[in-house]
């Protein structure tokens, strides 16, 4: 039961992340900059 809960856990985590690592190249590749409060911002949002 705590394997099956922690591993769902894993994964989302994980998929989220990828969404965000693909994000963060489309912004990098076009050469658009996020500032440290902005990313700090997204970051909270996202982590909560």
């Amino acid at each position: 039961m705590f394997l099956e809960k922690f591993t769902i856990i894993i994964l989302l985590a994980i998929a989220a992340n990828l969404d965000n690592l693909g994000v963060g190249i489309a912004y990098g590749l076009r050469g658009r900059y996020i500032s440290i409060v902005s990313n700090l911002t997204i970051a909270l949002i996202s982590g909560s």
